[in-house]
């Protein structure tokens, strides 16, 4: 990935304790092989802000803030002592997480911490052009009656499109889901059984800015539909889309209905929600 100076960054730590500590900077000068990063809540004797070169491979991009459901074996992040410190979900209660820390043998623990002290901890994965933030839900893709998701569609004007729906059972062709948009001509609500891998958990809510190139997804009456944003301005995203009629077109979308696209994986026998980014 290609910094540039100024922009938000983290740095992982790499002093006894803090190997799975990221503190937060900006970058203040570029260079190939590492960067002198500004860091916002170290300071020096003086009071001044701490100012390091850090090589690239302990600097990350700052992550996206994300609204979202943690649960029991997440991989989550804690603030604390200026700094998130990655640990793992053990018991989730009404106003705290009890979060389990092993990386430094003396802080070997188990607390609860404020909810608001902690977020999800996500992965940052390279690849050439391209970039992933990925992070595990720490589930089997099962689901239960009442679990909302969405449905891949794959017929006529629905192609490529996700479909909102609940949960309404299971059986062994698939999943039984009631549309939440869909209704039928006598106006009730539409259920069909779905093939499991057509269906996916509803995606978490994303407040990561959406930038030009990056896939999306585009909200359009009742589905959501996929593109790739080619402009961003204040108030609008320009998608790249195919249209009903089969050809590709160029139109603005209001920015609060469109978010960024995500890809739903299996890996190791837990499941994985990534997006990308391109550079």
């Amino acid at each position: 990935m290609a910094f540039a100076i100024g922009d938000h960054v983290e740095v992982c730590g790499n002093t006894v304790g803090f190997e799975k500590a990221y503190f937060g900077g900006r970058i203040r000068v570029v260079g190939e092989e590492a960067m002198e990063v500004e860091l916002e809540t170290q300071k020096t004797e003086d009071n001044t802000p701490v100012k390091g070169f850090f090589e690239l491979s302990r600097i990350r991009p700052y992550p996206d803030k994300f609204t979202c459901t943690i649960n029991k074996h997440d991989d989550v992040d804690v603030w604390m002592m200026g700094a998130w410190l990655w640990g793992k979900c053990t018991a989730v209660k009404e106003t705290t997480y009890r979060v389990y820390f092993d990386f430094f043998p003396k802080w070997c623990c188990t607390t609860d911490y404020p909810k608001y002290n902690v977020r999800r901890h996500q992965f940052w994965m390279g690849r050439n052009l391209r970039s992933y933030w990925m992070f595990w839900q720490c589930k089997e893709h099962t689901f239960s009656a009442g679990d909302r998701v969405e449905v891949f569609g794959t017929a006529s004007k629905y192609n490529n499109c996700f479909m909102p729906g609940r949960v309404v059972g299971l059986t062994d062709k698939g999943v039984g889901v009631m549309y939440e948009t869909f209704l039928g001509d006598d106006g009730d609500t539409i259920t069909e059984v779905i093939p499991y891998g057509k269906v996916r958990p509803y995606p978490d809510t994303s407040h990561g800015v959406v930038h030009s190139q990056e896939a999306v997804e585009y909200w359009d009456s009742e589905v959501w539909k996929t593109g790739i944003c080619v402009w961003v301005d204040n108030h609008h995203c320009v998608i790249y889309a195919k249209t009903i009629d089969g050809t590709y077109d160029t139109f603005p979308h209001p920015k609060h209905n469109v978010r960024r696209s995500m890809v739903w994986k299996k890996n190791e026998g837990k499941s994985c929600c990534m997006y990308g980014r391109v550079h």
